[in-house]
């Protein structure tokens, strides 16, 4: 769920979003739909409250991934980088729809393609097995030193999976200095020495 910052207008959307978002918090997503189906009532131009009531519903099981995506598509013409890169994370978390989120990234331009959407293009490629453009991109991140352990366990993951042991092995370890290690990267490091 996002958090939204201030802004000079539409204010009461953003309370209520916020007020939702304390009723996620606290485990009443119930009562976080009803305030968040308030703002639909405001007709603003703030994509963020429909976006986390859509959420909401996702999660509950009200809607299926199918409908998250078309109830949100809309959205894109306010904040295409954020709900694209949600669409993306709900995609991710619920196998489904990973090739079309892909081939919208692929129309962005490379001025929109921030680290928050390459870091999803890396992952959706990940995701369908797409090892060579998931390195890549994996070590254009790693380049700008927008990393995680998650980050780097993937780009040894598909450095094993393209088997380059010694360029996993690399990645690993830099992923292993860094504070409480992921336990997948933990434990693919494990293996690869074991098997070595």
């Amino acid at each position: 769920y996002i958090f939204e910052t201030w802004h000079d207008t539409d204010l009461l959307a953003m309370a209520l979003n916020n007020r939702a978002l304390g009723k996620i918090d606290t485990g009443d997503s119930l009562e976080a739909e009803k305030v968040l189906a308030e703002v639909a009532y405001l007709h603003t131009r703030r994509p963020i409250a429909p976006l986390n009531l859509n959420l909401v519903r996702l999660k509950e099981g009200q809607i299926s991934l199918a409908e998250f995506l078309k109830n949100t598509t809309n959205l894109k013409d306010v904040a295409k980088k954020v709900i694209l890169r949600v669409q993306g994370v709900a995609c991710l978390e619920y196998g489904g729809f990973i090739q079309d989120i892909l081939e919208e990234i692929h129309l962005l331009s490379p001025a929109e393609k921030d680290n928050d959407i390459l870091l999803l293009e890396a992952n959706l490629n990940y995701r369908m097995g797409h090892f060579i453009k998931a390195r890549d991109l994996f070590k254009e991140i790693v380049k700008q030193n927008e990393t995680s352990q998650e980050t780097w366990y993937r780009l040894g993951a598909c450095s094993y999976a393209l088997k380059l042991p010694r360029e996993a092995q690399q990645a690993w370890e830099i992923g292993l200095r860094q504070k409480l290690p992921l336990w997948d990267l933990l434990i693919a490091y494990g293996m690869l020495l074991t098997s070595q």
